[in-house]
């Protein structure tokens, strides 16, 4: 007999090339079987077709397998009962149920483009060959949505009595190969074969689609298919299915104990299939041969894997060292469970408390007590220092912040060696000046003071005094590592952590009373307050007082200054100290970089030991005011004086330079856009700031005429500046998240539900009264820098520490908002002043100038007062606030600044 032939019968106006023909031919090839397919080309007139088909049946020397589409189909069930043969249909016409007659006339072919007649002749030919079939030879493949199968109506091969009456029916998918290999598999070409195979560490079974020499081409149950290696494949197997086999074979692995299979293997490599012959006592089935497979694959403990399929038994001491180590692993299991449940009910078992801080600030992940932790923090939802704090592992908030920050910054604490501090200079000439210092309150280290000596018929000589710790602190001392590694001093409400030790700062803080050593500038200074030269001196400067800020402001302010002033200590100092600094913020062409803004001091009552029963109170002072601009504008001159000295000589200094509104540490003299200098130089704080301490050794050097202890250049200073840069800004964040602790502190202690707040832009506002900036999300988009709203307290979390507002109202009201919205509108379009707008209560006045906004709340009792004006800010003299009366055209408008109102920059 010769080989099995399969005849494919194609639909009607279709040909060879159509796409069940095409898969089917790629089926057959894929198995070596392509010469075994023919697909002739059918003649449009049925009766030729069945007569072309029958001659390929009657000739054929093996045994015929029909398989039809369509039109196809119904050919093949003629031709079947003809001949009595197997046959696939696939989607066969009913042309009992269907209206032929419409398919009467002109017809082109699908593929071929042929054009072609058919006739009622044709049709009627189609009706006589419609035969009724012998189900057991058919198998149907069917979908629904084919046009040839009438909807509602199933054919005969379908359905007899609501049964399948074919031998198999199935229905077909759109992925038609997987239906055409099936078809061939059960008609016995390439009888169907499974593989165990290993792929990614672990164990799967699939149907072998192709197999070659060194690969095979596999379907898994799901459909996916796969090539894999021939060398990865464990086991071939018939039965059961693909499918099933891990199923069925996983419960029996979980029922062979390893200590026993341990027991019965000999010493050696094995295979898994002889010991599965050996434990089962007979040629193992493929479901037992894979569940010894899987039994020792899953007990890496007992047996090694040594190959493909091939395993080892454990030596006994390292199968003793392993169980040993498995035991102590479930005890730690166990008691992680036991400290999450702990931690979940808010307890704080012992092993987790003595790893606080780890766990907040550098969490060991190896350990079982981190894993533990974490796992609770998922579970709650908490954070760590949420669950923590619940816990009673963190007092106060406050330890959070500061714990974090020592142990970022500090990890070896923040005490200070046993150095002997350095005794002060014996051979520096004494200054003949009367030198004062001006600070707040809490200020101990004390860099800077100022004198001023009358000089007849020229003018004054105004001395600018700075703490010199680097006349006795050597660079590579000791006390220079100390300093080195603080890099500036850190400051904090209620606390500060000093760069040098308290002992040091003593000797060289400028102290009243007592005469300290110095580095001074000396400006001599004509009667219309020109700088006619500069001399810089090493001396024992006498420190006659140091001033404070609330005992000198009361009576030197903004409003006493154009004044007479009270008989007061260095009152006349101070009011040409003062002059001088309009004089030189004119020069400049720059504003104070403080006017306009507002100081937060904030006292702290109580021991910082217990935090939480600490009370604080912030008081708020405007800066900008005459005592700020004088200290400002003298250090200014002093920091751009000795910078540009430097520069000169050509000696390594540490600048500070803004250019393109980006302000940066520079080894190079650049000039600072912002102040209006051309180089701008670090070194009036020598005793709070490393960066002014490098740079005084540098001065200290060029005034006496040594070799500076940086070169240019020098990868030291580099590298000393880098560090401050990057650990001054860590400071600052950390001083700024301080203050906003006690900020929320300060709320809480005021138990307010309801806060005012003043736009700063978008959704970010201030609080009054405090420097606390957050994000409202609900606040109105339509509302402008400047405008007034009234917030709602809805949470304080001291531990992020974040605060959460919701917006209420407006503060200001809905005409007065439209007014100012058209004004500035117009402002923007015109740049000139706009008028006057008022609301029930009072009148108000918008003056838009060139820098910012400036609004004046007049007397609502003097109805005179109809417009106010406001003169664009001057640098010179630094007379740029509203005071007094102001002229604008015709008209004269009395200023809030004169006591009935209040007046407010908004940039």
């Amino acid at each position: 007999m010769g080989r099995p032939l399969i005849l494919f019968l194609h639909g009607f106006c279709s040909s060879p090339a159509s796409w069940k023909a095409r898969v089917l031919a790629e089926q057959m090839a894929e198995r070596g079987l392509a010469a075994q397919l023919v697909c002739p080309q059918l003649p449009p007139v049925p009766d030729e077709a069945v007569a072309l088909v029958g001659n390929l049946i009657e000739t054929s020397a093996g045994p015929v397998t029909l398989v039809g589409s369509s039109l196809g189909g119904h050919y093949a069930n003629f031709l079947a009962e003809k001949y009595d043969l197997n046959a696939v249909l696939i989607n066969p016409a009913a042309v009992d149920r269907l209206n032929v007659a419409k398919f009467v006339g002109e017809q082109t072919n699908f593929h071929t483009g042929e054009r072609f007649v058919f006739s009622a002749a044709h049709a009627a030919q189609l009706k006589a060959q419609v035969t009724l079939p012998t189900l057991a030879r058919y198998w149907l493949l069917v979908a629904s949505a084919d046009e040839v199968l009438i909807t509602g109506k199933r054919l005969s091969f379908t359905r007899a009595a609501d049964k399948p009456c074919c031998r198999e029916a199935i229905t077909a998918s759109r992925s038609f190969p997987i239906s055409c290999r099936k078809s061939l598999n059960s008609l016995g070409y390439n009888p169907f074969m499974n593989v165990l195979f290993e792929e990614d560490g672990g164990f799967k079974a699939g149907s072998i689609m192709a197999d070659n020499d060194s690969s095979l081409q596999v379907e898994m149950p799901s459909g996916k298919r796969s090539k894999i290696k021939a060398a990865t494949v464990l086991l071939r197997f018939e039965k059961p299915s693909a499918a099933v086999l891990l199923d069925e074979a996983t419960p029996l692995a979980e029922e062979i104990e390893p200590d026993f299979l341990w027991e019965c293997v000999n010493d050696g490599e094995f295979s898994f299939l002889d010991f599965a012959r050996d434990y089962y006592g007979h040629q193992p089935a493929p479901v037992e041969a894979a569940a010894v497979l899987l039994a020792l694959h899953a007990a890496p403990v007992y047996f090694h894997r040594k190959g493909k399929g091939r395993f080892r038994k454990a030596p006994a001491d390292i199968l003793s060292a392993a169980l040993a180590s498995l035991e102590k692993k479930r005890q730690q299991a166990l008691a992680m469970e036991g400290w999450i449940v702990e931690l979940k009910a808010f307890r704080l078992p012992p092993e987790i408390g003595a790893l606080t801080d780890a766990l907040l600030y550098a969490p060991d992940r190896n350990k079982a007590e981190t894993k533990a932790f974490e796992t609770a923090c998922a579970e709650t939802g908490l954070s760590a220092a949420q669950l923590l704090f619940k816990c009673g592992a963190i007092k106060s908030a406050y330890f959070l912040h500061y714990r974090r920050f020592l142990h970022e910054q500090f990890p070896k604490g923040t005490g200070f060696p046993n150095l002997e501090a350095p005794g002060l200079p014996r051979d520096l000439p004494r200054a003949e000046v009367r030198a004062f210092s001006i600070d707040d309150a809490n200020t101990t280290e004390i860099d800077d003071a100022l004198s001023v000596v009358k000089l007849p018929g020229i003018g004054s000589r105004i001395g600018i005094h700075i703490a010199a710790p680097g006349l006795a602190i050597e660079h590579g001392s000791p006390l220079d590592g100390v300093a080195r590694a603080r890099l500036s001093t850190v400051y904090m409400p209620g606390n500060k952590i000093t760069m040098l030790p308290d002992s040091v700062v003593q000797n060289y803080t400028l102290a009243g009373g007592v005469d300290c050593p110095a580095v001074s500038l000396y400006l001599t200074v004509n009667e219309e307050l020109e700088v006619l030269n500069h001399e810089s001196r090493l001396e024992m400067v006498h420190i006659a007082a140091n001033l404070r800020h609330h005992e000198i402001e009361p009576w030197f302010n903004a409003e006493t200054i154009n004044g007479p002033l009270p008989d007061q200590p260095f009152k006349d100092e101070l009011v040409h100290l003062w002059h001088f600094a309009n004089a030189c913020e004119g020069r400049r062409g720059k504003p104070s970089a403080m006017q306009g803004n507002n100081d937060y001091n904030f006292a702290i009552e109580g021991d910082l030991a217990d935090p939480d029963n600490c009370k604080v109170e912030i008081s708020e002072r405007k800066r900008g005011s005459p005592l700020d601009k004088l200290v400002a504008e003298l250090m200014i001159v002093a920091n751009s004086t000795w910078g540009g000295l430097l520069a000169e000589k050509n000696i390594a200094c540490l600048y500070r330079a803004q250019t393109q509104g980006k302000v940066r540490m520079t080894t190079s003299p650049l000039p600072h856009e912002g102040l209006g200098v051309p180089q701008y130089a670090w070194m009036t704080s020598p005793l709070r700031r490393y960066c002014d301490m490098v740079n005084q050794w540098q001065l200290i050097a060029c005034l006496k005429g040594e070799t500076p202890a940086f070169a240019q250049k020098s990868a030291e200073l580099f590298g000393a500046m880098r560090d401050f840069e990057i650990t001054y800004a860590a400071y600052a964040d950390f001083q700024r998240l301080m203050e906003r602790y006690w900020c929320l502190r300060w709320l809480q202690h005021r138990g307010v539900n309801e806060v005012d707040a003043t736009v700063r832009r978008e959704q970010l506002v201030k609080i009054d009264h405090s420097p606390l900036m957050l994000r409202v999300p609900s606040l109105p988009a339509d509302l402008l820098p400047g405008q007034r709203v009234r917030l709602s307290i809805e949470n304080i979390d001291l531990l992020a520490p974040e605060l959460t507002c919701r917006f209420l109202l407006s503060l200001m009201s809905s005409v007065r908002m439209k007014l100012w919205r058209r004004r500035r509108s117009e402002f923007r379009q015109s740049a000139s002043f706009s008028a006057l707008f008022c609301s029930h209560a009072h009148r108000v006045s918008a003056c838009l100038g060139h820098r910012g906004v400036c609004f004046f709340t007049c007397d609502p009792a003097d109805p005179a007062i109809q417009i106010s004006g406001c003169r664009q800010r001057r640098a010179r003299k630094g007379d740029g606030h509203h005071s007094g009366q102001r002229q604008v055209g015709e008209k004269t408008a009395r200023c809030a600044g004169a006591g009935a109102g209040q007046s407010r920059w908004w940039r």
